[in-house]
């Protein structure tokens, strides 16, 4: 009987050791590939005239929705589309939208997502854990999302979907 217990537990450390070198390579393939997202260049062109394209990935479908019916106060900016444009763009972000099932770089970010939807990339769980000692930096200023809202400052892939550039620890902050 010990020897079967033995014999079960060493199977199932060894298969989470096989399943953690395979998401290790996984990553690592991914890291340095191209874009880890389609990128579409309606929308890319649409909303990537004011700010970054951010990567659809970044927030829910529920959100992305709310955002789209609200483009005519976005952000205290009017940034209406034609219907088509609208339509068109809000598939592509529901299909590309963080979503559980769907493995992504930053499917980590669904960790304590909030029941209702939300605007802000600023807002998720995990954006805020990732960034709580630059908030601090910054003396905690109720300002913090207007600094955040520029993703390339930092981290300079973030147009494609990477947020963890080896630079973006040397950079300065400036206030």
């Amino acid at each position: 009987m010990r020897w079967l217990s033995g014999a079960l537990l060493l199977s199932a450390a060894l298969a989470v050791g096989v399943y953690g070198l395979f998401l290790s390579i996984e990553s690592d393939v991914d890291s340095d590939s191209g874009v880890l997202f389609s990128q579409d260049t309606l929308y890319v062109d649409e909303c990537g005239a004011c700010h970054m394209a951010y990567p659809p990935g970044l927030l829910p479908k529920a959100s992305w929705q709310l955002l789209l019916e609200h483009l005519d106060d976005h952000f205290g900016d009017n940034a209406e589309l034609a219907e088509a444009e609208r339509v068109y763009i809000g598939a592509y972000l529901q299909r590309e939208a963080l979503q559980y099932g769907k493995l992504t770089t930053m499917s980590r970010m669904l960790r304590n997502l909030p029941k209702e939807p939300f605007l802000r990339i600023t807002e998720l769980p995990n954006f805020v854990l990732d960034h709580q000692g630059l908030v601090a930096d910054l003396g905690g200023e109720s300002t913090v999302e207007s600094f955040f809202g520029d993703c390339e400052a930092c981290h300079g892939a973030a147009v494609q979907g990477r947020f963890s550039d080896p630079e973006s620890s040397k950079k300065t902050i400036k206030n």
